[in-house]
């Protein structure tokens, strides 16, 4: 990777981190209109940056390459960028237990008013409607 890309990278990650920091508080405040503008813009800068898609890759090129760059004192830049992208995928792994819970909450919650619903009889004595069966997943 040359000089010109890793700044580009940093200035990516700086903007997906903060991005992510704002979904995850939009998730917690189950604001779905922010969830819904923050991802929007999570993906501009994912569209914007040409290779984004290869992030694990760059995770691991920037630990171990050894190029022009390190001769240059880009060092430091390469073990921050390995950092800031550790943190970018903490911050996202935190979000997605986020929707995960939140999915499971509202499934008991669909449970519990399921369970709530008083049936009605016909003649014979079953229920005329009959119950939904909700099913837990995992």
């Amino acid at each position: 990777m040359n000089v010109q890309t890793l700044m580009q990278l940093q200035a990516a990650l700086d903007r997906l981190i903060a991005l992510s920091r704002e979904l995850e508080d939009a998730l917690i405040r189950s604001d779905f209109a922010a969830i819904e503008a923050v991802t929007r813009e999570l993906e501009g800068v994912l569209e914007g940056f040409p290779g984004a898609e290869r992030v694990n890759e760059s995770e691991a090129s920037l630990q171990g390459e050894e190029g022009p760059a390190d001769d240059l004192g880009m060092k430091d830049l390469r073990a921050l960028l390995a950092q800031r992208l550790a943190e970018l995928r903490a911050i996202e792994e935190r979000n997605a237990r986020l929707i995960l819970e939140a999915i499971r909450l509202r499934q008991r919650w669909s449970e519990l008013f399921a369970r709530m619903i008083a049936p009605t009889y016909g003649p014979t004595g079953r229920a005329a409607v009959p119950r939904p069966i909700l099913q837990r997943e995992g």
